[in-house]
């Protein structure tokens, strides 16, 4: 069944979402909508746009183009649930294989606790930033900007400060945080109480860098809210940020009407008044600490962190690795949605006779048997999939204060040991025989590892003969080692 181009954008903003476990509603699905040129980025060679190769094909693209209207994507949303590439439930939308995004959407008592919790620390910043006279505006970005909540998770902020004042005011919010208590990392990982300053600009340097000009950054800045602007800040910064317009079929993030004749780049600031002799000693002074306040600043998180991107009127302290890890994640997700589910796992196996091994589990707080039994299934093929338990399924199994740790974080923490060749989310619904046998025939293991302590081992194997498949015992159980006995022993100390 052919995939239409208008479901193909569509598909490409629930997919990018549907990694944050962020469900979509139509109005968003639209704001989201990415020109058609862009399905080139995601690796869509089929794509009628993608291929722009001479100025009579633009011309017949920018034709196409202007023939869209918002009604062809919300026909195009309605063909796509009837064609199960997305899941409908109320009126939000997500993938088939992502609905528990559902459960972390800010719908349920529990979330709507979180949300309680987390906007009482967003009206705290922005009160104390409407009283700092260097601070023009505050901008919530991140994850939960774009509606996921969760409840561990910290807040990410963008900060514009007046010209010369950008380190002074970060050593400001530093101390202001740490006296607030919102630094620290508190036990088992949660930093649901902290703020994190990952942006900083200064009203000179409001223009993003063209390296930072891409579709990942567009994303993030359709995504923000910004909870205090000064001074027409948030219009200045958009209309210095037009390049955004260019991803997007329908952005209307820069579509705000001029309220005053500030946009022509003749803010009121400081520096154009006329400052008597000792206003303007004591600018000079400020800028000296200002210039200090920057070179102590960096040389800390240089020493620490290495290289860091940063100037003089902008501080960019997100990790780079983050970037590429979410747009290659994006990627694969939407091969994923255009068709079998089962393709990307398998990909790399069909150009190859590798035996595959499938290992499935919580994996919350790491330890050093998690390690050697991983390696142990490593030697047992030469391919591991790691199926790693929902969040939903493991506050089910485990009980509510579990996971330590989010799926995505400990997704992450197993990615970095280099053991496993792939590592997915398994099904939020994933506890009857029947929705054992679907994973496994999309999966397809060689071998289900697995330690000698594994319950409902006769029924593993009955499931894993069906598809010519065994289980085997690849480590036997060490009675010292648990992340359950781990908790409860830094719970006693």
């Amino acid at each position: 069944m052919n995939t239409s181009t208008q479901e193909k954008l569509v598909l490409a903003a629930v997919t990018y979402s549907a990694q944050f476990s962020h469900p979509l509603t139509e109005i968003e699905i639209i704001e989201r909508l990415l020109q058609p040129r862009f399905l080139d980025f995601l690796g869509d060679d089929d794509s009628e746009f993608t291929s722009q190769k001479t100025k009579t094909k633009q011309k017949s693209d920018k034709k196409d183009l202007a023939n869209f209207s918002r009604n062809d994507f919300s026909k195009a949303i309605t063909s796509l649930v009837k064609k199960k590439k997305i899941f409908k439930k109320g009126s939000l939308y997500t993938l088939p294989f992502t609905k528990d995004a559902f459960l972390m959407s800010g719908d349920g008592r529990k979330n709507e606790i979180t949300k309680e919790y987390k906007e009482k620390i967003i009206k705290e910043l922005a009160l104390i930033s409407e009283k700092i006279p260097w601070v023009l505006g505050v901008v919530l970005t991140g994850s939960y900007a774009a509606g996921v909540v969760v409840d561990k998770d910290d807040l990410d902020f963008l900060v514009i400060t007046k010209k010369n004042r950008l380190w002074l005011t970060r050593l400001l919010f530093l101390v202001i945080s740490f006296l607030k208590g919102r630094r620290p990392h508190l036990p088992g990982g949660d930093i649901s109480h902290s703020w994190d300053f990952n942006f900083w600009l200064d009203e000179t340097s409001l223009v993003l860098p063209r390296k930072k000009q891409g579709i990942y950054e567009a994303y993030e800045l359709l995504q923000t809210r910004w909870i205090l602007d000064k001074e027409n800040t948030k219009e200045y910064f958009f209309r210095k940020n037009k390049w955004v317009d260019d991803y997007f079929l329908f952005s209307k993030l820069l579509k705000i009407e001029t309220k005053s004749s500030k946009m022509n780049g003749k803010k009121d600031k400081l520096s154009e008044m006329k400052l008597s002799f000792i206003a303007d000693v004591g600018e000079k002074i400020l800028e000296a600490l200002e210039d200090l306040s920057f070179f102590i600043q960096v040389s800390y998180r240089e020493k620490k962190h290495g290289k860091q991107s940063v100037t003089k009127n902008s501080a960019f302290f997100h990790s780079a690795k983050t970037k590429t890890m979410i747009l290659d994640k994006w990627k694969e997700i939407y091969k994923q949605a255009l068709g079998n589910q089962s393709e990307v796992i398998s990909k790399k196996l069909k150009k190859q006779k590798e035996t595959k091994v499938l290992v499935t589990g919580v994996f919350d707080v790491l330890h050093q048997e998690h390690k050697k039994f991983l390696q142990a299934a490593k030697r047992a093929g030469d391919y591991l999939v790691i199926g790693l338990e929902s969040d939903f399924r493991v506050k089910k199994i485990k009980g509510v204060q579990r996971p330590v740790f989010t799926q995505d974080k400990r997704k992450k923490n197993l990615e970095k040991w280099h053991i496993a060749d792939e590592i997915f989310i398994l099904p939020s619904k994933f506890g009857s025989i029947k929705d054992h046998l679907s994973l496994i025939k999309k999966v397809n293991p060689d071998i289900l590892a697995v330690s000698e302590h594994t319950s409902h081992l006769a029924r593993k194997r009955k499931i894993l003969k069906k598809i010519g498949g065994e289980v085997r015992v690849v480590r036997n159980h060490n009675p010292d080692f648990s992340t359950t006995k781990s908790l409860q022993k830094s719970n006693i100390s």
